[in-house]
C-alpha cells in the first residue's frame, strides 16, 4: 500500500501553479539546506514509511507532500527513500493514523495532535479552545508544553514526537446571520475535538460530531447551523456554497504533530535520526509556521471576497462573497469568560490533578491562565 511516491515541486516553494501563494524562502534557508546535504554524505541508505494527513488539505499539498516526496530525497542526496501515503489513500479516520503508528505499520506520521488524545489526553492541552488568539501565542503555548507531550508519548505511549506546531486558525462558518458571539446560542455547531465541544456548550450551542465530508450537506439540510474549521480548509472545502457568514473568532489552531514509531526510530542509524530531526526543525517547521500565518489570512480574505485575496485559483482556493462578521472586544471578552468557566474546568477533570498542574506551570504561565485541579 506504500507503492506511490509522489513527486512535486520543492517546498522552497516552486510548487507548481501556486504562484503568489508560495511561501518565500527564509534568509538562512540556503545555509540550512547546504548543511543537510553535507551531513547526508556520511549516512547509510535508508527507507522509511510515512503516513500524512488527508490529501485535500493545505497541510498535505503545501507542506507534507513536498517535504517528504521532494525535499527529503533531494537534500539527502538520495540516501533517504520515502514511501509516502495519505490518510485519504487509505480511507482512514484521524485516530486510525495514530493506531497505525503504534502498531509499527508506518515509521512516521504527520497528523493533527488531538487525534491521539484518546491515548494521551495531554495532547488536547496544547490547544484548549479559545486560549490562544493568534499564531504567535499558540507557538509560545506549544513550545512551553512540548516537554510534557514528549515525555507522555515516549514513556506512556511508546512513540517519539519529532516536532509540533500550529495549523490554521479554526473559525466559525454559519448558514444564517451571525452578528456576534451571542448569536451562536442555540445553534448546532460541528467541532473536531472535546475541547471545542466544551466551548460550544459554553456558548449555549449544541456540539455536533461528524466528519468534515458530511458538513456541506449537513449545513444544507439544517442538521447543523455552523461549523468550526480552518480558514483555508473551509474555503477549499467550498463551505461558502452553503454557509453565508464567516466569523473569524479564533477558536483554536488544530496543532500538528510529527511522531515516529519508537521501535522503528531506534533501529535507524543515529546519523539518519539526527538528519531527519534537523530537516524537520530547519526546513519543515519554519515553513509550517509561515503557512499558519499566511493561509489563515488568505482563507478569510478569499472567502469574504476581500481585495487582499491573492491565492484565488491556487490549490483549489476560491474567491467567494461571504459576509465577514467583525470580531468585537465584547466578543473576545465573552470568549475569555467561557474559556475560564467551561473549557479549563472540563480539561482539568478529564486530565487529572498531575496533568492540571503541568498545564498551569507551562501554558498557564505563558497565557496567564490557571485551572483548578478537580
Amino acid at each position: 500500500m506504500f507503492d506511490r511516491i509522489v513527486r512535486i515541486a520543492a517546498l522552497a516553494l516552486t510548487i507548481a501553479g501556486l504562484g503568489s501563494a508560495a511561501l518565500p524562502a527564509r534568509a538562512d534557508q540556503a545555509a540550512d539546506e547546504a548543511e543537510l546535504k553535507r551531513l547526508a554524505q556520511d549516512m547509510p541508505k535508508t527507507k522509511i514509511r510515512v503516513l500524512g494527513i488527508w490529501s485535500n488539505t493545505p497541510a498535505w499539498s503545501l507542506l507534507q507532500k513536498p517535504f517528504w516526496s521532494q525535499q527529503v530525497p533531494e537534500l539527502s542526496g538520495g540516501k533517504i527513500e520515502v514511501e509516502l501515503v495519505s490518510m485519504t489513500d487509505l480511507n482512514m479516520q484521524g485516530p486510525e493514523a495514530f493506531r497505525h503508528l503504534k502498531a509499527g505499520l508506518v515509521d512516521v506520521v504527520d497528523m493533527i495532535a488531538n487525534y491521539a488524545a484518546g491515548d494521551a489526553p495531554e495532547l488536547d492541552g496544547m490547544d484548549l479552545a479559545g486560549v490562544a488568539p493568534d499564531v504567535e501565542a499558540e507557538v509560545r503555548a506549544i513550545n512551553a508544553y512540548a516537554p510534557i507531550v514528549r515525555a507522555k508519548l515516549q514513556n506512556a505511549v511508546g512513540v517519539v514526537p519529532l516536532a509540533m506546531g500550529p495549523s490554521l486558525a479554526q473559525v466559525i462558518w454559519c448558514k444564517g446571520a451571525v452578528k456576534s458571539i451571542a448569536d451562536l446560542k442555540g445553534k448546532k455547531i460541528r467541532g473536531s475535538s472535546a475541547t471545542v465541544a466544551d466551548l460550544v456548550s459554553g456558548l449555549g450551542g449544541t456540539p455536533i460530531t461528524m466528519s468534515f465530508g458530511e458538513v456541506p450537506s449537513a449545513l444544507q439540510r439544517g442538521v447543523i447551523d455552523c461549523v468550526i474549521t480552518g480558514t483555508l480548509s473551509g474555503n477549499t472545502g467550498k463551505l461558502f456554497e452553503v454557509a453565508d457568514h464567516i466569523f473569524p473568532l479564533t477558536v483554536g489552531w488544530a496543532p500538528w504533530i510529527r511522531a515516529a514509531n519508537k521501535a522503528s526510530w531506534d533501529k535507524l542509524d543515529p546519523k539518519v535520526r539526527a538528519w531527519l530531526q534537523q530537516a524537520t526543525d530547519k526546513v519543515f517547521v519554519p515553513a509550517a509556521t509561515k503557512l499558519a500565518h499566511d493561509a489563515t489570512d488568505q482563507g478569510i480574505w478569499c472567502s469574504a471576497g476581500d481585495a487582499r485575496c491573492t491565492w484565488e485559483g491556487k490549490q483549489g482556493i476560491t474567491k467567494a462573497k461571504m459576509v465577514l462578521v467583525p470580531v468585537s472586544d465584547a466578543d473576545k471578552k465573552a470568549l475569555a469568560g467561557i474559556v475560564e468557566k467551561n473549557v479549563l474546568p472540563s480539561f482539568a477533570k478529564s486530565c487529572g490533578p498531575a496533568c492540571t498542574q503541568q498545564w498551569n506551570e507551562s501554558i498557564g504561565k505563558v497565557m496567564q491562565l490557571k485551572m483548578q485541579a478537580p
